[in-house]
């Protein structure tokens, strides 16, 4: 797209229940691949779980949030209700974003070179691509993952034997005053013998 004369490149994520930074971050690596800076396995070692990545952040200049989108309601409601949509307001956004919004990112990038200076320090010097691959793990997520499990087990484990223990102490008591009552009445009818 252009803007102000300007090639711009229009990026669209759609997604659900983004991280902080995710998208900005994905974009960074991104643009570190295509230019060079990062051979295409560091995508693989920055999405490594047991590994954590400086990886670069691209500018906020121009994220903004586009569209939300409704399934689960219009899904669940849309019949009763009507659906949500955003169609009523598609052309006053699209006119919205064209004359206010593209312009405004266009003049701020201009006058501050807000994405020249992040490209220019987007480098190999910065993020020290070339030595992610000899990095050695900082966690070890298997294991994490698999002591956790253990650890609920446990916990399961020991709160059912809780319940079990509080449930026969309970109906050790039930019982206990029944027995007593039980005691008595024999008594008096010894007594009364």
């Amino acid at each position: 797209m252009t803007i102000s004369g300007e090639p711009w490149v229009k990026l669209v994520v759609v997604g659900q229940s983004f991280m902080l930074h995710q998208i900005r971050k994905m974009v960074g690596m991104a643009l570190a691949v295509m230019r060079g800076i990062a051979a295409p396995e560091c995508l693989g070692l920055a999405l490594h779980p047991d590994r954590d990545m400086n990886t670069p952040m691209a500018p906020e200049l121009g994220l903004f949030l586009d569209e939300t989108y409704y399934d689960a309601f219009n899904n669940k409601w849309g019949d009763l209700h009507g659906p949500v949509t955003f169609e009523p307001f598609r052309a006053a956004a699209e006119q919205f974003k064209a004359q206010v919004l593209y312009p405004h990112i266009a003049s701020k990038d201009a006058r501050e070179l807000i994405n020249a200076l992040w490209l220019r320090n987007c480098t190999n010097a910065c993020y020290k691509f070339s030595k992610w691959a000899r990095w050695a793990p900082v966690r070890d997520m298997a294991a994490i993952t698999a002591k956790a499990k253990q650890e609920a087990a446990a916990k399961r484990g020991a709160r059912a034997t809780t319940n079990g223990s509080q449930q026969q102490q309970q109906q050790q008591q039930v019982k206990r005053p029944a027995d007593s009552a039980g005691a008595a009445a024999a008594g008096n009818d010894v007594a009364a013998e």
